[in-house]
Order: C-alpha cells, then sequence, then structure tokens
C-alpha cells in the first residue's frame, strides 16, 4: 500500500484530532472567562450565569431531537411561577403518604379552585389545654417588647420573624408551608413553657391567626385557628383546634419539604380592593385529595390592637429569660407569599421589602453568643422562608 494512500486514510482522523484540541483550547479559555466573570458579579447571580453557560454548552453538542408531551395536569408535579421564581406544584396533584415534595403546593384561588371544601378533619372536640390558651391570650405582642429576668419569664419575651404589612399594596391574603414541629420538647425546662412557632396572620385586619402550639409535658402539638375578630380586645378567642400526631391528619394534612414535615395553610379574604371588616378563610392543602379545604372562617374587625399589622413568628410564652435560652427542636416557615390585589396571583413576601420588617424584642437569646439564630433565607428552601435554629448543643 503506497504512502499516499496511507497519508488519506489518516486525514480525516487527523483533522478530527485537531478540532478536538480546539475544541478543548476553547473550553479552556470559556472556564476561565467564567472563573472570572463570577469573580466580578453578585453570588446570587452566579448560579443564573452559570446555568445559562451550562445550556450554551451543551447547545453545541450534537444530540439526537427528543420531543415529550407535556401530561395533564392532573398528573403534572410543578410548573413555573414568574412571581416567585420558583416551582409550584399544581392544584389538583395528589402525594401519596411518605412521599417527599418535590414543590410546594400551589396556593389557593377562589377564581381558579373555586370555594374550598369541608375538612376531611374535623376539629378537636371540647377546649384546649388552658394554660396554652391563657397563655396566648397575653396583650403582649406589641411592637417593642423590654426582656425581663427570673421565673416566670414575661410572655414575648424572646419573640422573633416578620412583621406583615400593608405598605404598599392592600395584600388579601398569606400562604405558608409551617414546619408541624411535632419533635418540640419541654423536656428539662423549668416552669411552665408555652411556644406557638411558627404563627401566621395576614396583614390588613385579618380575623384568622395560624398557630402551631407546643406546650405540657410530655408535650403536645396542636394547629390552632385563633379568632381575632371575637373576644375580647388584644385578646381574641380560640376558634378550633386540631392535634397535629393524629394520624388521619398526617394522612391528610402532613407532607415532608426541603426535609421537613409540614402543612400547605393560606388565610384569605376576597380581592375588593380593601381587607378590614371583611371575612377570613383559613385553607389547607389535602394532598389525600389533591386539593384545598376550609379549616375556619371568621368575619370582623380585628381585635389584636396592632392595627394592619400581621406576622410570621416564633412566639414564646414562659420559655426564656434574660439569662436563659433553653435549647428547642428548631421550626420554621417556608415560602411566605401575599395575595396580590394587582395580578390576583401570588408573590413572595421578599419581593417587597416595604411590606415586612424584622420582628425582635431585643433578647439575648437571638444576640451574638446566646445560642439562638434567626435563618433566612433557608438553604434549599424557595423565597421568603425562615427557620429558629434553637437547638443549642
Amino acid at each position: 500500500m503506497s504512502q499516499t494512500t496511507n497519508n488519506r486514510r489518516e486525514r480525516p482522523c487527523r483533522i478530527r484530532a485537531r478540532e478536538r484540541h480546539a475544541t478543548k483550547a476553547k473550553l479552556r479559555g470559556l472556564r476561565f472567562l467564567v472563573v472570572t466573570f463570577c469573580l466580578e458579579i453578585p453570588v446570587r447571580m452566579r448560579t443564573v450565569f452559570l446555568g445559562v453557560v451550562v445550556v450554551g454548552i451543551a447547545a453545541c453538542v450534537d444530540q439526537p431531537a427528543r420531543v415529550v408531551a407535556p401530561p395533564p395536569r392532573s398528573e403534572q408535579t410543578a410548573q413555573p411561577t414568574p412571581a416567585l421564581g420558583q416551582q409550584w406544584m399544581p392544584v389538583g396533584t395528589k402525594v401519596p403518604v411518605g412521599t417527599d415534595l418535590v414543590a410546594p403546593p400551589e396556593p389557593y384561588s377562589l377564581a381558579r379552585d373555586g370555594p374550598a371544601g369541608a375538612p376531611s378533619v374535623a376539629p378537636n372536640a371540647g377546649p384546649s389545654d388552658a394554660g396554652a390558651v391563657a397563655g396566648h391570650h397575653a396583650p403582649a405582642q406589641g411592637l417593642a417588647q423590654t426582656p425581663g429576668s427570673g421565673f416566670p419569664p414575661p410572655p414575648d419575651q424572646a419573640d422573633r420573624g416578620w412583621w406583615l404589612m400593608q405598605a404598599t399594596q392592600a395584600w388579601y391574603g398569606v400562604y405558608s408551608l409551617h414546619d408541624i414541629g411535632t419533635n418540640v420538647s419541654f423536656a428539662g425546662i423549668p416552669g411552665t413553657p408555652y411556644l406557638y412557632a411558627p404563627t401566621l396572620l395576614a396583614p390588613g385586619d385579618a380575623c384568622i391567626e395560624m398557630t402551631m402550639a407546643h406546650f405540657g409535658y410530655p408535650t403536645m402539638h396542636q394547629l390552632w385557628a385563633w379568632d381575632w375578630c371575637h373576644g375580647p380586645f388584644q385578646y381574641g378567642t380560640q376558634g378550633a383546634y386540631w392535634d397535629l400526631t393524629s394520624s388521619n391528619f398526617q394522612s391528610n394534612y402532613v407532607r415532608t419539604y426541603n426535609y421537613r414535615p409540614t402543612i400547605a395553610v393560606s388565610i384569605v379574604t376576597p380581592n375588593t380592593g380593601h381587607t378590614a371588616g371583611q371575612c377570613w378563610y383559613m385553607n389547607i392543602y389535602n394532598y389525600n385529595l389533591g386539593g384545598y379545604e376550609q379549616l375556619y372562617s371568621s368575619c370582623g374587625y380585628s381585635v389584636t390592637g396592632l392595627g394592619s399589622f400581621g406576622w410570621s413568628m416564633w412566639e414564646e410564652h414562659y420559655l426564656t429569660t434574660d439569662t436563659y435560652c433553653p435549647g428547642v427542636a428548631p421550626v420554621g416557615a417556608a415560602v411566605l407569599s401575599f395575595a396580590n390585589p394587582s395580578t390576583s396571583g401570588w408573590s413572595a413576601i421578599t419581593s417587597f421589602p416595604s411590606d415586612y420588617a424584622t420582628l425582635y424584642t431585643g433578647s439575648v437569646c437571638w444576640q451574638p453568643g446566646g445560642g439562638y439564630i434567626f435563618q433566612t433565607p433557608v438553604p434549599g428552601a424557595a423565597d421568603g422562608s425562615w427557620r429558629a435554629l434553637t437547638l443549642r448543643f
């Protein structure tokens, strides 16, 4: 065989080798540019930029085309929602017991979903713990608190969270995924402590506060619908409650999100342009049915004494002092969102910095060295998330 023939057969291989070498050189240069550029841009933008670069590189590689028809709505697991910059699990999606959420349930919409159904799990009969109810009555939810000392400590000694306001728009509801906190325990803690966390009250004179109440020895865990449009001024009254440890409750309403057992709740009023003096509705997502159910409703004017302020907070009574910060299991809230009157949709509260503010009583427990940390944002969770890291080591 002649040398000329060999050269002809080898030429395509050499060309391909040169092409591969050139491609590698380009990628090395591109990698250098990516690293250099990442040093010059804010941290929050780096993920977006790198995602664009990866997509651009992938587009240069020849791949067979693949067309996948979108599944029916009932089979979808998530869809983009520009207002939150994240994924929602569409209403109508059922989630079997033991299956983790890949996305939070899409918030309730009266126009889209129709009236929420009756609850599959009836509220508990009879009164809740008298001491826990009396503790929540304490009218110490003002805008500023002064730490006390000794036992029993004052109520709201170490509250922490966010105030919610209607500074820019007349938000007509609020949505959240709440840790159920059934691992909270007061074993070994002196006194009779109560922890209401997380709690949720929409801004705009809302009638209903959604409260996760933890109390007693052994510790009990309940979901409360606290009615702020009935009862004494600055006290309100307990409207209804559910046992968070009930297997029936957990089967219907509890699923794991970001490694935490949670419930998805919304507190809304019709979008009429004003919210005071209206009827409010507390809804919860039922994962077995794939839709929202109405747990409680109340109409009237708020008696909180705090005007149109709402909140999402870690609220404690008789738990800490100015020298004592006991360790309890962390709890928090995720995907806090406002019902937006301009769009009739939902927007992350963190998109409107004038409409939420730090709720902090000045407790030493949350100061450096105090042992507690208010974490926000929460790694792995969507915008509008916080967690009270209160488990001391």
